[in-house]
């Protein structure tokens, strides 16, 4: 006779309950013109009536997304407010909160660890996902924190230049890796107009740089990390597709970043 086996029952945190009273609501929206590329956060707080948002200089838009919840939870606490609700248009961060979908980036994982931590402040707290249609405020905000991107300072003069050092290794590398950026990784549909694609390229490779020689990725590593695959994408899809790089353009970028 075959043993019965009992479904496994879902838990919920009393966090993550219905709040009654809510004493704080608020909308939420991260964005980044490039993916990565230059990113900001935005908040609608509908309890006060308030707008706010930041620059987060080159970003990924979860990135984005996770910094606006953030900081619309460090908000709350400020304010010592008890009963918490969150509305965002990032199914992705709603998941990921409620524990229904893992965390796998690394360099969201502070992000999300400081949220639940902030969570846990309160005493009741929910989160629900919303179409963008409904979340245009909060995005509105988002794009205000995008268009404080610094400005490109203008080149130095003639006379100082010929005084200058000779470049550094990293230095002279990087016009090369700036092209690659553009050629090979994005192409030329970035949405962003031609002096802001150069500067968003020149933040891009100084972060590759910096890696590979920290030795924190390998060079499939590089293009994994800063290629703009959908945020939304499991860790996993994403790897596989990243097989499908030529072995040309991985050769090429292991040229680069080794002999400059």
């Amino acid at each position: 006779m075959a043993t019965k086996v009992k479904p496994k029952t879902l838990v919920k945190s009393k966090l993550m309950e219905k709040t009654a009273n809510v004493d704080f609501k608020a909308y939420i929206d991260g964005g980044s013109r490039g993916n990565p590329g230059p990113a900001g956060w935005g908040v609608y707080i509908e309890t006060y009536n308030q707008d706010i948002w930041g620059y987060l200089g080159v970003q990924t838009n979860n990135y984005a997304e996770y910094s606006a919840l953030v900081q619309a939870l460090t908000y709350a606490s400020e304010q010592q407010c008890e009963n918490v609700e969150i509305i965002s248009d990032s199914e992705l961060v709603v998941k990921q909160i409620k524990g229904e979908y893992a965390v796998r980036n690394e360099n969201i994982l502070p992000l999300w660890r400081e949220a639940k931590n902030l969570i846990e402040k309160f005493d009741s707290f929910t989160i629900r996902h919303v179409r963008r249609e409904f979340n245009k405020r909060a995005d509105a905000n988002a794009n205000r924190g995008m268009d404080q991107e610094t400005k490109i300072p203008p080149p130095e003069d003639a006379e100082d230049a010929e005084d200058a050092p000779p470049p550094t290794k990293s230095e002279s590398r990087t016009p090369n890796l700036i092209k690659f950026i553009k050629e090979y990784m994005f192409g030329s549909n970035l949405g962003l107009p031609a002096h802001a694609q150069d500067e968003w390229a020149r933040n891009i490779a100084k972060l590759m740089i910096a890696d590979y020689k920290n030795e924190k990725y390998t060079i499939s590593g590089l293009l994994l990390t800063y290629s703009p695959f959908p945020t939304f994408l499991d860790y996993a899809v994403v790897k596989k597709e990243i097989r499908t790089f030529n072995i040309d353009i991985v050769a090429e970028l292991r040229n680069i970043l080794e002999n400059p």
